[in-house]
């Protein structure tokens, strides 16, 4: 993803860029930016002019980070694990008047679950009990956004629901026997990769 990021850096003409992103043990952001260093430090034209960890919400922290964006870089590269997260930080965002055609964003979705999914709501709708309203002001950050997924084209997600299909229909076969398994779920987006890896482990052994 990082090398995608960078390429997609160089078709632009884009050289700088600021890097936000959550901290989140469980998350995939921490050794995304850790690989993100890595590709940049490598070549001369992607260059990371401001990168912070998003690990404070108090109000003086936030505002350093956005003052810090505004004046080093125009394109904002931001990983959030937590769609919440994304949101909220979009919604400081807006109030910053950063909603405008001087920035491009830049969200790299490093989680297979949020590119296979349709059914994901999308990340600057408010999906809390109590409503705030403020849907069209973090919308208006994602209009300025260009998301970098694995292909999500009709024809991948209608290959990976096949396959999905196929997998919890073989429940029932060796090796598991799981006669009560398929009670109409899907597998884990990580499926595909399970079985080319577990695919390529078996051509290497057998040579």
């Amino acid at each position: 993803m990082a090398t995608v990021i960078c390429l997609l850096m160089k078709f632009y003409d884009w050289n700088t860029f600021a890097l936000v992103y959550q901290i989140n043990g469980d998350g995939t952001c921490d050794s995304f930016q850790q690989d993100m260093e890595k590709v940049s430090q490598s070549g001369q034209d992607c260059i990371i002019s401001y990168k912070k960890p998003i690990d404070s919400w108090a109000e003086s922290d936030i505002q350093y980070t956005l003052d810090m964006i505004k004046m080093k870089a125009r394109i904002v590269l931001m990983c959030f694990d937590d769609a919440v997260q994304e949101r909220r930080f979009a919604l400081k965002l807006s109030e910053a008047k950063m909603n405008t055609a001087e920035y491009v964003y830049l969200l790299p979705y490093t989680d297979m679950k949020m590119t296979l999914d349709d059914k994901i709501t999308p990340w600057w709708i408010d999906t809390g009990s109590v409503k705030d309203g403020k849907d069209a002001d973090a919308e208006s950050i994602a209009k300025r956004s260009l998301v970098l997924s694995v292909d999500t084209t009709s024809s991948v997600r209608n290959s990976f629901t096949n396959f999905s299909d196929e997998v919890m229909a073989h429940m029932k076969s060796w090796p598991f026997y799981c006669k009560d398994c398929n009670r109409g779920q899907k597998a884990s987006p990580y499926a595909a990769t399970l079985y080319d890896s577990m695919y390529m482990y078996g051509l290497a052994v057998s040579r």
